[in-house]
Formats: C-alpha cells, structure tokens, sequence
C-alpha cells in the first residue's frame, strides 16, 4: 500500500525529495490507529488503496477525512475508484458521519472530472492550489454509497 499510494505520489508530483515517512513509520501509524486503509482487489492482486482518518468538526461532529486515493495503472478506468470512493461513503455512514472530504491538486485533471462528475461532490478552490471536495449531509453519503456501478 505504501508503495501504491505513499511512494507512487510522491513520484507523480515530482516530490519525492519532499517525503519524510517510510515504509516502517507507516505501518507503525497504521497499528497504532492514526489513520485507516480501505483496499481494493482483483484477482488477489491489490488494485487500489484508500487511507482516511476521522476528524471532529465542532459545528457537525464526526467526518471522514480522504487522505489519499490512489488507483494502480494498471487497473485506472474499470471502476475500482468509483467502488472506493462508495465504499468509504458506506464507512462513513457506518461510522457516524456527516460529511466525507478529501483535497487534489487543481492540475490533477483526471481525478478533479472524476470527483466532480462521477462522484458528484462539491469543489471549493482553497490554498497551494488545491481543490477541496465533499459530500455532505448523511443523505448524500448514504445515496454514493447505495448507487450501482
């Protein structure tokens, strides 16, 4: 998962100067429950991988936070970002949640038409060039996470 989601964007971002973790300091956050992984499968071989943590916002309560989304070339077009994104809509529901958020770069076109299309999420310009997406109100979760593929 490191590799898939950690590594891989640090690459496409021309960053890879910038990462501090290692592979070791993000199984020790995992075990110790700083942030969570959702996974995503085909024929045994992993095709994707989420990483979220919960956040308490003071004005709504629980959201969950999309810290990273990564789908494997190998397997970007067949839905396993579409599965992912509903599946951790469903995980949040489950855990009590509000709303779910997550940020990309303005400059990620794919992932920005996927967000915005696919998902239906809304978009708000923020800081460094990023993008902040969400889903809120419990219906709309309930409702990405209920449509078939």
């Amino acid at each position: 998962v490191f590799e898939l989601c950690v590594r891989r964007l640090a690459i496409e971002h021309d960053a890879l100067d910038e990462l501090q973790t290692s592979v070791e300091a993000f199984r020790t956050s995992f075990a110790a429950g700083k942030f969570h992984l959702l996974v995503a499968e085909i024929d045994g071989a992993l095709a994707g991988a989420a990483t979220y943590q919960y956040s308490y916002r003071t004005w709504s309560g629980e959201s969950l936070y999309l810290q990273d989304l990564c789908v494997a070339a190998a397997n970007r077009g067949q839905g396993v970002g579409t599965q992912m994104i509903r599946g951790l809509a469903a995980v949040a529901v489950a855990g009590g949640c509000d709303r779910m958020f997550w940020e990309s770069h303005v400059g990620n076109a794919r992932a920005n038409e996927f967000y915005g299309s696919t998902v239906g999420a809304d978009t708000v310009l923020g800081e460094h060039q990023l993008l902040t997406w969400k889903l809120v109100g419990v219906d709309r979760l309930m409702r990405c996470a209920s449509v078939a593929v």
